[in-house]
């Protein structure tokens, strides 16, 4: 399979990043306001709001920014929000293997649901990683959160990277964004560990000329 006309979409949490629940944790008890916060999260108008959002498949960055806007005792705390979020732990054997993929020739984009406040923030953390990609298609306020596996999310990655005539590789730990990218042609594989992947790319034809140490 040639590198000039494949290319990869690939997913942020769970695959390139896992959650640092230890750090997370710690982050929330050691803020000196962690009680002002708990009252706020407390309040049943909140709740309500939140259940609102869950039934409509609301991402993360929603709960935190819409929330924020509407419970005003919530807003000194986005920050806070953010930091917690992005206590992130970089998975550095799939990264060597992105960094094979550069080298072969692939382009990499990053397809994700992370939203673009909580993007930025993560970004400035590890930019050596991010600039592994060409392009990044996440959900923002400004464009209502569209997320996978909806349609929209992924006939706007497919043209806003124009990528219509592309062979397009999508690696996500999620199996409905897996199903719901091969409904749009686009051949999805399923993320439980760069090993397994490794194999799974050799089954649809791609040879690394320089390996992956895993």
């Amino acid at each position: 399979m040639k590198s000039q006309n494949t290319v990869f979409a690939i997913d942020l949490h769970g695959v390139i990043f896992k959650h640092n629940y230890t750090k997370m944790f710690k982050t929330f008890f050691i803020c000196k306001k962690k009680l002002q916060l708990l009252r706020a999260l407390l309040s049943p108008s909140l709740w309500l709001d939140s259940i609102k959002l869950k039934k409509k498949k609301g991402i993360a960055e929603q709960y935190l920014v819409r929330l924020a806007d509407k419970h005003h005792k919530l807003k000194p705390f986005v920050p806070l929000g953010i930091t917690i979020a992005n206590h992130q732990k970089p998975q550095h054997d799939f990264i060597a293997l992105l960094h094979t993929l550069k080298k072969n020739g692939y382009k990499l984009y990053l397809f994700s649901n992370i939203g673009s406040v909580i993007f930025k923030d993560i970004q400035k953390k590890f930019p050596d990683i991010f600039s592994l990609f060409e392009n990044f298609t996440i959900p923002s306020k400004e464009d209502n959160y569209i997320r996978k596996p909806t349609n929209k999310s992924f006939d706007r990655f497919i043209f806003t990277n124009n990528l219509k005539n592309k062979n397009i590789i999508f690696i996500d730990d999620k199996q409905k964004n897996i199903d719901a990218a091969q409904q749009h042609n686009i051949n999805g594989i399923f993320f439980r560990s760069t090993k397994q992947l490794c194999t799974e790319l050799k089954n649809v034809g791609i040879t690394l000329t320089q390996t992956v140490d895993i």
